[in-house]
């Protein structure tokens, strides 16, 4: 075998594999994203609250202002670890990110 056919076969051995790679990636990407976009309407909403309880002279129970702050937190550690390619990381991330948000959306009386 010449060199150049060598390298021709060893590029369409790894292909599959890179593809594989880039698809898990695209798709914690998205996933992620449907995450962080989920998050910001459900801030914005806390927000919306929280704006009506200070002008009654009330703040929001502090329990929901640290979930609110650990879902802030498991989105930015998913999102460093994409940047790094550690899909299981950063899956990991997204999936806390993920129930943590189920239980903000339930104690705001939405999703």
């Amino acid at each position: 075998m010449k060199p150049w056919e060598v390298l021709f076969a060893s590029v369409l051995l790894v292909s599959p594999a890179m593809t594989q790679d880039t698809a898990a990636l695209r798709a914690a990407r998205l996933r992620f994203g449907q995450a962080a976009t989920r998050a910001v309407a459900n801030f914005r909403s806390a927000d919306s609250i929280e704006e009506r309880l200070r002008a009654q002279g009330s703040t929001l129970h502090p329990a929901l202002i640290s979930l609110r702050l650990r879902i802030e937190s498991a989105l930015d550690k998913a999102e460093a670890a994409l940047g790094k390619g550690d899909l299981k990381a950063a899956g990991e991330q997204i999936k806390m990110a993920e129930g943590m948000l189920d239980k903000f959306a339930h104690k705001l009386g939405g999703d």
